[in-house]
Parts: structure tokens; sequence; C-alpha cells
């Protein structure tokens, strides 16, 4: 029995989670592409992980030894050198390059001979809010099967537990 309410309890609760998640993750992109007012950006770990959020989408990337400390300003540096060989001096030539742009999601990974290596990671704030939508409504569903299965059971003991009478009594 206690181990079928623990069960119940982390259904219970991982649903409640995933759907504030979810609600925050939409809330934030509707309101960061409507508005400027929103965006952020902020360093991580010491200055190994830079995240910022801006236009519905939040980016992580690598802000050590950029020429450019704004992160839009940055993320168009890194841009440009992925797309095209650099002429200014400052950059030096990648020895390689790649990246991978879907849907919701771009990936950028630079290196080069002088400097160090850039990488950036954009994600749509659309694919973290329908994971846990998804979450949440598979969460939501066990929750229920475990409700109709302890109701079902909790009736079979009640009529175990009745005294037998007889019909015509």
């Amino acid at each position: 029995m206690r181990r079928a309410q623990m069960k119940r309890a982390i259904f219970e609760w991982g649903a409640i989670a995933a759907s504030i998640i979810s609600l925050t993750c939409f809330i934030y992109w509707g309101v960061s592409i409507s508005t400027h007012m929103a965006d952020f950006a902020a360093s991580l770990s010491g200055r190994m992980v830079g995240v910022s959020a801006s236009g519905g989408s939040i980016t992580a990337r690598n802000p050590q030894n950029e020429l450019i400390e704004d992160p839009e300003g940055a993320l168009q540096v890194i841009e440009s050198i992925y797309t095209a060989v650099p002429f200014n001096p400052r950059f030096s030539k990648p020895v390689s390059r790649y990246g991978c742009d879907i849907p919701g999601l771009k990936f950028r990974h630079i290196t080069s001979a002088r400097d160090a290596t850039k990488w950036m990671v954009r994600v749509s704030l659309l694919i973290p809010a329908t994971i846990s939508l998804v979450a949440a409504l598979l969460l939501i569903r066990g929750y229920r099967q475990i409700l109709t299965a302890s109701a079902a059971l909790s009736e079979i003991k009640n009529r175990e537990a009745a005294p037998a009478t007889h019909p015509l009594d």
C-alpha cells in the first residue's frame, strides 16, 4: 500500500511540476517575441557558459575570448565565422566548423588554430514547452490510472469486509 501511495505522489507532483514548467515556457515565449523587456543575458559557471534569451528562444554559448561582450553581437560573430571565412584580421581562419539547423534548434561549433573554440546552441522555447506539456499529459494519464486502480481495489476490499447477507433478508 505504501508503494502505491508513493507512486501516486510521484505522478501527482510530476504532473504539477511539468504543467507549471510548460505554462511558464509558453508564457515566456509569448512575452519574449512581443517585447524586449523579457530579454536577459547571464554567465554561468564562472564565464564558462553564457546564456541569453530573446525573440522566443534561449541561447547558450561559450563567452570566453569574445571580442564582443553583447550576447547578440557574439552570436553574429559566430554566425559570420561559420558561414564565411572572415576578412577581419582579428579572426583566424576556422580549422573545422560544423553545425545543425532544424526548426527550433540551431547549433554551431567552430575550431580555429589561433582562437579558442567557439560554439553556440539556440533552442526555441516552444521545444521545452511542448516536451513538458507531453510529459504533464502522460503523468496525468498515469495518475488517473493509479486512482482508478486504487478505487477498484478499495471497492473489492469493502465487499470482502462486509458481512454476508442473504438477498431475501
